[in-house]
């Protein structure tokens, strides 16, 4: 007669180690509060230039400007920065590049 060997219930929580539990904290409230920057990104923007959202974000005003441009060095990298992201989130879908962060 063979001996059933019974294995505990499981559920998602119990599969996680503390040290994912806590990286996946710490990306929730990073995805809030970039959400809430977005948002007044976004306020910002649009009071400065017509935009238009839909699946992605158009700029309808002509805008000729560069990063490079720039004079000041700390806005120069922040500008080079939101422009790196931008051509990723711009050929990837978001939940892609988070994953594989």
């Amino acid at each position: 007669m063979r001996q059933r060997l019974t294995l505990p219930k499981s559920t998602f929580n119990t599969l996680l180690i503390p040290e994912v539990k806590k990286e996946l904290i710490v990306i929730e409230s990073l995805l809030t509060n970039f959400r809430k920057k977005t948002k007044e990104a976004l306020i910002t923007l649009s009071n400065i230039h017509k935009i238009e959202i839909s699946d992605y974000l158009i700029l309808k005003d002509e805008y000729e400007s560069t990063y490079s441009e720039e004079k000041d060095s700390i806005l120069k990298e922040y500008y080079k920065a939101a422009f790196y992201l931008g051509s990723i989130l711009s050929k990837e879908d978001y939940k892609t590049i988070f994953y594989n962060l």
